[in-house]
């Protein structure tokens, strides 16, 4: 290391040290320190309840979505308001304008472009995981073993269909 080098770290080194020693630098880094940590806790202390989402439905919510998003609030610490809408358009007019954090329609969700959250997903997740549920349960897949015939010999109902946006659909062979 040459000579310029150490002269230029032993002269930072001292500058640090006499900053660290001061009074000044002890009394700003701990007031920084508390704001820091008031500024996190302060709000949640004032919020008292936990957050509250709306979900905008046509008509009364279904039973099935509001029991799994009710027992989602349970176990996440948040409660779930339900808003019911005349038509489509009044639901997604309720999203847009803010009365509603999340709509169903029809099968579409609506969700607001500018707010971030993940109660959208939490919605969207429990209509899949409804929906999975019920096809499963229509082909006799949710027991988890393939049904049998009088004779005792295994028989198979169809595959799954899967259907895409545009309409077309395909079955997958027993």
């Amino acid at each position: 290391m040459s000579v310029w080098w150490r002269g230029t770290a032993l002269v930072a080194e001292r500058g640090i040290a006499e900053n660290l020693r001061s009074r000044t630098f002890k009394v700003i880094a701990a007031l920084l320190l508390l704001s820091s940590i008031a500024a996190v806790t302060i709000p949640q202390v004032l919020s008292g309840a936990g957050t509250t989402y709306t979900i905008a439905t046509i008509g009364k919510a279904p039973a099935q979505v509001a029991a799994a998003l009710d027992a989602a609030g349970r176990s996440a610490d948040f409660t779930v308001r339900y808003v019911s809408g005349s038509d489509g358009p009044a639901v997604r007019r309720a999203v847009r304008e803010g009365d509603a954090t999340a709509g169903l329609a029809g099968g579409t969700l609506y969700t607001s472009a500018t707010s971030a959250g993940t109660f959208p997903v939490v919605v969207a997740q429990t209509v899949v995981a409804l929906e999975t549920s019920r096809r499963l349960s229509e082909t006799r897949l949710s027991s988890g073993r393939p049904s049998r015939s009088s004779s005792g010999e295994r028989r198979t109902r169809g595959g799954p269909t899967l259907v895409s946006p545009s309409g077309s659909s395909c079955t997958w062979p027993s």
